[in-house]
């Protein structure tokens, strides 16, 4: 949207060590070189958005990756890949907790006029897992969170108020699916859909994508109407294995079956389902459950500000307790989805989001672009990360 109205955008990624690859992309992905992902990077590009892929411009930085938070975490300091680039006014961080978790370079309001920071991730719930010690590394992480973004941002946006409380923060969901899950939803609006399937959940083989919420929903569903809950996962991932035996070894779990590849969501082998069930709490904001929605499917989510901005829609029946969700997936079930409306195709484009990302960005005019409080607290964390270094 932004190079439609004559900006010039440049998408900075980071690059993997060959060796690292598979634990980020299970195998979808492989590149030898920074060459390689540009080319990659562009023919994406040029398959989504014909003539933006040599208008866009594409910096990379090394990266390593966190098996501990599912994360690609900078190695050096990345402010440095900017000092050739022409310009420097505007620059979006996302996730800039864990960009600048083990920054040690320039602040990030020192390269560009104006930085905001848009909060994808609920890495308090990452942190709350790691056993015994689990709210401890939640606490200081709740803090090291203020910390960096304080110094690094003149604003935040969180996608949800799933997120923390940060400071310059305003909450507004600026993401939109692609235009071809708008046109699968279109097409399913003016043409009888044939769902031959029921529910499916599309993610992360990941624990912290809601695994566990589905299947003691799924136990309670089994208990209450003596059916069984029949689902399919499609993804991987690394607790892949853990999520097979759980199911093998709880019989209410019969129904849930697995497709170990993680398809487009936009798939044809997809568009046959009519439900999308998403039981988590975990995520931000969930693309999958936007991109359901976009192509006119039902969506079943639970009551909870991840889904807020969901749950406006009229497609999207939510639950806040087991014997909710029995009867939201029933009613589900049995529904026939409702043609989106103009104002809900709206909604979900990235015509919409880039509106709302312009008006969500303006800062508070009684906040200073730059003090000498987050001056200091630089100083502070750039001498502390020193010593840190992934």
């Amino acid at each position: 949207q932004l190079l439609d109205v004559g900006h010039a955008v440049t998408l900075v990624l980071p690059f993997l060590p060959p060796e690292e690859q598979d634990q980020a992309f299970h195998g979808s992905a492989y590149f030898d070189s920074q060459q390689d992902q540009e080319t990659f990077v562009r023919g994406w590009i040029r398959e989504q958005a014909p003539g933006k892929e040599e208008k866009m411009g594409l910096l990379f930085y090394l990266g390593k990756y966190s098996v501990d938070f599912g994360s690609i975490l900078p190695v050096g300091d990345v402010t440095e890949i900017f000092q050739a680039a022409p310009h420097s006014d505007f620059c979006i961080l996302e996730e800039p907790e864990h960009l600048t978790w083990f920054h040690f370079g320039r602040r990030w309001t020192d390269i560009f006029d104006y930085v905001v920071g848009i909060m994808h991730t609920n890495y308090l719930a990452y942190a709350w897992r790691f056993g015994f010690f689990g709210p401890v590394k939640t606490v200081f992480l709740y803090g090291v969170n203020l910390l960096v973004c304080e110094i690094h941002c003149n604003r935040v946006i969180k996608l949800s108020d799933a997120v923390q409380y940060l400071p310059k923060a305003t909450t507004c969901n600026v993401h939109g699916v692609r235009e071809r899950f708008l046109t699968i939803g279109m097409d399913a609006g003016t043409v009888p859909q044939d769902f031959t399937q029921g529910a499916y959940f599309l993610g992360k083989m990941a624990w912290e994508k809601g695994y566990r919420h589905l299947f003691i929903l799924a136990t309670a569903y089994h208990r209450r109407t003596q059916n069984i809950l029949s689902i399919v996962l499609y993804g991987n991932g690394h607790d892949l294995p853990a999520i097979r035996h759980a199911c093998e070894v709880n019989p209410s779990l019969a129904g849930v079956k697995f497709y170990g590849d993680a398809l487009d969501h936009g798939s044809p082998d997809l568009r046959k389902y009519r439900v999308f069930l998403n039981p988590a709490t975990s995520d931000v904001i969930c693309t999958a459950t936007a991109e359901a929605l976009a192509m006119g499917k039902i969506v079943v989510v639970r009551k909870h500000p991840s889904n807020a901005f969901f749950s406006i829609f009229r497609n999207c029946i939510t639950f806040s307790s087991e014997d909710d969700f029995a009867q939201a997936v029933d009613s589900a079930m049995s529904m026939t989805p409702l043609p989106l409306s103009k104002e809900e195709r709206s909604a979900l484009s990235w015509t919409a989001a880039t509106d709302r990302l312009v008006d969500a960005s303006r800062m508070d005019p009684n906040s200073p672009l730059r003090n000498k409080f987050g001056l200091a607290l630089h100083r502070f964390h750039r001498a502390f990360t020193q010593f840190l270094r992934p």
